[in-house]
């Protein structure tokens, strides 16, 4: 099943043409997938006139430093208060290979205390406070050939929409 084929794909669509303040986010320490999806989500959005922001805890390994869009990041470690303000004021915030918000270090209360519709892409198991929802009889959506699943949840604490990849 294609995950356009129904409203959540185009929901969420319409959400990143009309706000204003999309915030991407990965987990304390870095490595390359949080970078990386990071990184290539917010050069995506770039070249479709998307305005986003990429914060992340704290600093990856320098040998990752070849990342288009690496000067754009803003790192709670350096800026903690312009780091958490985004991430509270956030419409749409993207959490990117992590499924718990203890994984983000000190951006946590943050990270917690958001309203914002929160899209989480990550390949990890067992996302805590997430409850996997889908139509009777229906499989998670499957990323093409890659073994990931797409699946909606809906954050068990404050009930706010997460598309889980």
């Amino acid at each position: 099943m294609d995950i356009f084929e129904d409203d959540r794909a185009m929901d969420l669509l319409d959400r990143l043409r009309k706000s204003k303040r999309i915030v991407l986010t990965g987990h304390r320490g870095p490595d390359g997938d949080a970078v990386g999806s990071t990184l290539a989500l917010w050069n995506h959005f770039h070249e479709q006139g998307i305005e986003s922001t990429v914060v992340l805890p704290d600093a990856y390994p320098e040998f990752l430093s070849w990342m288009n869009g690496q000067n754009e990041i803003v790192f709670h470690s350096e800026e903690p208060n312009r780091a958490e303000e985004l991430v509270k004021e956030a419409e749409v915030l993207f959490i990117q290979d992590y499924n718990d918000s203890s994984r983000v270090g000190e951006l946590q209360s943050a990270l917690d205390s958001t309203e914002a519709y929160t899209v989480m892409v990550d390949h990890h198991q067992n996302p805590s406070g997430c409850t996997v929802r889908r139509r009777s009889g229906e499989h998670p959506h499957s990323c093409s050939g890659r073994g990931h699943r797409h699946r909606v949840c809906r954050d068990k604490a404050q009930s706010r929409p997460v598309i889980r990849a």
